[in-house]
């Protein structure tokens, strides 16, 4: 798919390493961590991807009936549902990758952390206030997480 082929290019790698720049110089996490983190990553990526598509049909559902009471509210769940199918297509073709311990996987596990703050963002655009420094520091980590399983793939 030329969707995917564009999130390996050079281009998305320059990005990513600009991304990486300020992770570089925390400290470490567990090798022990990152091992288990490594280990788990294929099935838990097909296990998300699915509750993402379950959860994207729901938002999608949620999200045509609040159009009619709320239109910017209704758009923004859709907006947010096909996040979350864009993000289990990742998944779903992360999984064999991931399994292989090959980079491409690791890549797209990246891309999921993007779209992952790309949720944050559109939950605090949308006014729900709630949980926008809890998403902030979720996404933040998440990086940090995917950042340190990297030295893992090849």
């Amino acid at each position: 798919m030329a969707m995917f082929d564009k999130l390996t290019s050079n281009e998305a790698k320059n990005f990513i390493a600009s991304v990486q720049q300020p992770f570089s110089s925390l400290p470490h996490l567990p090798q022990g961590f990152i091992n288990f983190a490594v280990g788990i990553a294929p099935i838990a990526s097909l296990i998300v991807a699915v509750l993402l598509v379950i959860a994207g049909l729901a938002q999608i559902a949620g999200g045509l009936g609040l159009l009619a009471f709320s239109p910017v509210s209704g758009l923004v769940v859709l907006v947010s549902a096909a996040i979350s199918f864009v993000t289990a297509m990742l998944l779903f073709q992360a999984q064999k990758p991931l399994k292989d311990k090959s980079m491409v996987g690791w890549i797209y596990l990246f891309w999921v952390e993007i779209a992952s703050g790309a949720q944050a963002v559109l939950s605090i655009i949308s006014g729900d206030g709630r949980g926008i420094v809890m998403s902030l520091i979720g996404f933040a980590i998440g990086l940090y997480v995917v950042f340190e399983m990297k030295k893992e793939y090849t």
